[in-house]
């Protein structure tokens, strides 16, 4: 899936920050781009990929991240957004398929404008962790609900 057709903000793990992360796959599908990076489910605890992301303007924006389900991805994935509120972490289960495919909801935040950033972590989990793209949708997108 091409990053360009989709709505919202939407960063591909080739524009993201990396630590670790070196595994690159495009094996289990669907994915944005030409794939996805994953931890190699090795090195746990110090692995990250920071997005860094420009909000246009300030108001609520769900925040969604894409993967690619199977059976021996973690369930307990740390995904850190910086928030006007300060940081909240939130645990994914990729083994599940994502509720809006291949986007799952990590929630709702308000965001102030300017840069922000979107942490992935492989502190503590269970299995491989992936990470393919992020996508910002902001509360006023029909696609938002």
């Amino acid at each position: 899936i091409a990053a360009d057709t989709l709505d919202g903000i939407v960063l591909d793990d080739a524009t993201a920050e990396h630590v670790g992360f070196d595994g690159v796959s495009a094996s289990v599908g669907p994915f944005i781009g030409i794939g996805y990076r994953h931890d190699g489910d090795t090195a746990k605890g110090q692995q990250s990929v920071t997005f860094r992301v420009q909000i246009p303007a300030a108001g609520d924006y769900t925040v969604l991240l894409a993967w690619s389900p199977h059976s021996n991805r973690a369930t307990n994935v740390p995904v850190t957004v910086q928030h006007a509120g300060g940081k909240t972490t939130v645990r994914v289960n990729q083994r599940m398929t994502p509720d809006r495919s291949p986007f799952g909801v990590v929630g709702t935040y308000d965001f102030e404008a300017g840069e922000t950033t979107v942490t992935i972590t492989n502190d503590e989990t269970d299995g491989y962790v992936l990470v393919d793209a992020l996508q910002l949708l902001p509360s006023d997108d029909p696609t938002h609900d």
